[in-house]
């Protein structure tokens, strides 16, 4: 008897496993944070994924590391690492939930950048989604009744930094392979903070090592299984998923960490997960 699993219902399942690397992931960094600097996870991380994909271009070939994009490339790094580093430094500093609640502003501004860079047209249900999903953000803010901790702003400042690689990446994929995109934006990460790893190194102990290493593996896990997600199904029933990562957050924050979810950060999150699965929706329908 022949059994196969629908594109929908493969789509879900390499998402689901994506967002539970990636969860893993922030879990690890959050952990190394207490120690390493974010520099230094950033920098390890470039290090390893460059080191891991070494053996697929010794198989293709040098000719698969040609680019005719290398600027753009070296923009995507340098975008890559400022929302890394400031991701690394915000989570150590609040709540894992409050930080991926606001980290759901990423495709909100993807909307904006879109418009800008690539002249693409603002609807008035794009207009209406990216409204409502910024009041999101204020549920969480909640500006005037709390101060505003410069941290959150750090979170969305690095939701703005990831928007502005999807902006790029939209235009590179047209003519780069997704590996060598991979390798440049890793080689660039692992470049960038050689400098600052000079002047400031803390050696880390053979648990660490390992958990940094397990960062860099975790993260060419789930980008594997994301692409596999989005080969299997249709980006706007892939995406929604990408909520998974606030149970995870809440749950991790909890017994990991011993911090506290409250109920303004569910109501924001749902906020934003509310206007962009409608956007998704829509996008869907009009093809």
């Amino acid at each position: 008897m022949n059994f196969s699993l629908s594109a929908s219902t493969k789509g879900a399942f390499w998402m689901t496993i994506a967002i539970v690397f990636f969860s893993a992931m922030t879990v690890l960094i959050r952990m190394l944070t207490e120690n390493i600097p974010a520099h230094q996870i950033v920098f390890v991380r470039g290090v390893a994924s460059v080191t891991i994909l070494i053996p697929w271009f010794t198989s293709q070939g040098l000719q698969s590391l040609s680019t005719h994009r290398f600027p753009l490339l070296m923009g995507r790094g340098a975008l890559t690492s400022i929302g890394l580093v400031t991701w690394i430094y915000a989570i150590a500093r609040i709540p894992l939930a409050e930080a991926v609640a606001l980290h759901f502003t990423l495709p909100l501004f993807g909307i904006i950048l879109a418009a800008y860079f690539l002249r693409e047209r603002i609807n008035i249900h794009r207009g209406a989604v990216t409204i409502i999903g910024f009041l999101g953000t204020l549920v969480i803010l909640r500006p005037g009744i709390e101060a505003v901790d410069a941290v959150s702003l750090v979170v969305l400042f690095s939701a703005l930094a990831y928007a502005g690689t999807g902006i790029q990446t939209k235009i590179l994929v047209r003519t780069e392979t997704s590996a060598a995109i991979v390798f440049y934006v890793s080689a660039f990460t692992a470049a960038a903070f050689t400098i600052p790893c000079l002047f400031k190194w803390v050696e880390p102990t053979t648990l660490q090592w390992a958990m940094l290493v397990g960062v860099a593996v975790l993260n060419v896990l789930a980008q594997s299984c994301m692409n596999r997600a989005f080969s299997a199904a249709d980006a706007s029933f892939v995406l929604p998923f990408d909520f998974l990562r606030l149970p995870f957050a809440v749950v991790a924050g909890l017994f990991l960490f011993d911090e506290a979810i409250d109920i303004w950060t569910i109501m924001g999150a749902a906020i934003i997960f509310g206007a962009t699965y409608y956007n998704t929706n829509k996008e869907r329908h009009r093809g």
